[in-house]
C-alpha cells in the first residue's frame, strides 16, 4: 500500500502546547503485524497483554476479529494487519494493546511485543482514521489515531 507522506522536522510543533499528545507524540510503540507496521502514541495504550481468547462477533464491522475479555471488560478486538488494509488470517498467538477514549477500548492485536520508540518527526498521511504519521529510526510510519479508530468500530 503506498501513502503519500508529507514531512514535518518537528515531534511537537512549536505553539501547539495545549494539543492532545496523541496528535503530535514524542514517543510511540511500534505495532507490527506481519508486514505491517504502525505507530501509536505510547499515552493512548491503556496495557499491553498476551493475547487472550477470542469469540467471534457476528455482524461486526469487517476489521473486527471478535471481542476478547480484558480485565472484566468485553473489548472488540481488531487485527493490525486488516486496519492497514492487509488480508491477514486471525492469529492464535501474539499480543494485543488496548487502547481507549472516552470510557470505551478497543484491543488491537499485533505478532510481536510492541517497542517503545522516540519520534523523530510528524508526516502527513491521507486517510479516514490514520491522518498522520510519524518518522522512526529513519522510517516514516501511520499513527493510529485511537479515538477515530475506537468511533469507527464501536459506532
Amino acid at each position: 500500500m503506498a501513502m503519500s507522506m508529507t514531512t514535518s522536522n518537528d515531534a511537537t510543533p512549536p505553539g501547539d502546547a495545549g494539543r492532545d499528545a496523541a496528535e503530535h507524540p514524542a514517543r510511540v510503540l511500534i505495532l507490527r503485524a506481519g508486514d505491517a507496521l504502525a505507530a501509536l502514541p505510547w499515552a493512548a495504550a491503556r496495557e499491553v497483554a498476551k493475547r487472550p481468547s477470542l469469540a467471534r462477533l457476528p455482524g461486526a464491522a469487517p476489521v473486527v476479529s471478535g471481542v476478547t475479555h480484558v480485565r472484566g471488560d468485553f473489548v472488540p478486538l481488531v487485527e493490525l494487519g486488516a486496519l492497514l488494509g492487509h488480508a491477514v488470517p486471525i492469529p492464535t498467538q501474539g499480543w494485543i494493546v488496548v487502547v481507549e477514549h472516552a470510557a470505551q477500548a478497543v484491543a488491537i492485536g499485533v505478532d510481536v511485543l510492541p517497542e517503545l520508540r522516540d519520534v523523530e518527526a510528524t508526516v502527513t498521511v491521507p486517510g479516514d482514521w490514520i491522518t498522520q504519521g510519524v518518522r522512526v529510526e529513519g522510517r516514516e510510519l501511520p499513527l493510529i489515531d485511537a479515538a477515530r479508530l475506537i468511533t469507527d468500530v464501536l459506532h
